[in-house]
């Protein structure tokens, strides 16, 4: 798998909240299918007290392009 060359954009705390309510996840399965120990990960991200580290958006962007 080639990686792209261009730095991919930060994720923010709304781009977040959104890609899981369109997965149609719950925080608590958004954080298990994203190997978080507590929803509260999820938690904090989305209220923007945590920042999103690049693989994990990466995770988030990967498994969008493989949903139905």
């Amino acid at each position: 798998m080639k990686l792209p060359s261009k730095r991919m954009k930060k994720m923010t705390p709304k781009q977040f909240a959104r890609w899981r309510k369109r997965m149609g996840l719950t925080q608590d399965q958004a954080a298990k299918l994203l190997g978080l120990k507590h929803r509260s990960s999820i938690c904090h991200i989305e209220k923007g007290n945590q920042s999103i580290p690049a693989s994990l958006a990466m995770c988030c962007r990967m498994l969008q392009e493989q949903a139905p």
